[in-house]
């Protein structure tokens, strides 16, 4: 066990030695995990059954919250600058290709984003710094997902219109099941906040919803306070938005206005932090 502050890496803190008590743990690696083709680009009849099942659950490794995802984003010392053996994915989502961009979305839909516990998307290229996580999009709808997805690289073209699918039923499962969801510290700004009030009407059943991110701005919480407004995540409970009371006086930003007051039309409990 150990007893590290969790803003300067990957610490286990809250965890010891009794979450692994045989000693063992799984690791997924996508690639070399899947049957690939041949140097005839062709597959056996069983490992194409084999590649196929993986494919049907492959999206549920990266998206669930108690899994840690490790991104190679950054070519190793002395590795040839070619385009083929490029990063993935520049942190910009412009180009990049086409499965690990899936498996990078779909790693932030609904794991746990907080300053007091290690980075659940571990990405090399995206430093962690004092007080923050280090940026992660917010989830995308379906849509938007498929149109950015039709811009990256495919070894085999065919597969993006399978990815944008297996992306959709992710994000509908994933979001869908969530009771809990955090997003802490990720340097979200107005765009990050509208992405997740467009996926908010999927959270049928989540009960309580963290947004702690400083740079959000008006635009952003409006977003938000529409989608609350319009009903999405009916089974919600308590919304908390970083919210302190010092000396009996509630400090909160003027440009929280429109959110604060759509939750408490739903009766919605807006969670205040007491500070003395």
């Amino acid at each position: 066990m150990c007893c590290c502050i969790p803003l300067f890496g990957q610490q286990c803190c809250s965890y010891t030695p009794k979450t692994f008590p045989s000693g063992e743990f799984a690791v997924f690696y996508d690639y070399c995990s899947l049957m690939q083709k041949d140097e005839n680009d062709e597959r056996t009849p069983e490992e194409v059954k084999s590649f196929g099942k993986a494919i049907e659950t492959m999206g549920i490794w990266y998206a669930h919250r108690l899994l840690t995802t490790f991104i190679m984003s950054e070519l190793p010392e002395g590795w040839p600058k070619t385009e083929e053996a490029r990063p993935f994915f520049p942190v910009n989502w412009l180009r990049g290709k086409g499965w690990p961009s899936f498996e990078r979305a779909v790693s932030g839909l609904i794991k746990p984003a907080s300053a007091h516990s290690w980075r659940r998307i571990v990405d090399p290229a995206v430093p962690r710094s004092l007080g923050q996580g280090g940026y992660r999009a917010a989830p995308l709808p379906p849509k938007l997902f498929a149109a950015e997805l039709a811009l990256k690289v495919f070894t085999n073209g065919a597969d993006c219109e399978m990815v944008a699918g297996l992306y959709a039923d992710t994000l509908a499962g994933a979001i869908g099941n969530a009771k809990l969801l955090e997003f802490t510290h990720l340097e979200w700004k107005d765009e990050d906040a509208a992405r997740l009030a467009a996926v908010l009407p999927m959270a049928t059943r989540l009960e309580k919803l963290i947004v702690k991110n400083d740079l959000i701005g008006q635009r952003g919480y409006d977003a938000l306070a529409e989608a609350i407004r319009d009903g999405a995540a009916p089974e919600l409970k308590e919304m908390d938005l970083g919210f302190h009371r010092v000396l009996g006086r509630v400090i909160r930003r003027a440009s929280t206005d429109s959110l604060y007051a759509a939750c408490t039309a739903r009766g919605v409990h807006v969670i205040v932090e007491e500070w003395y």
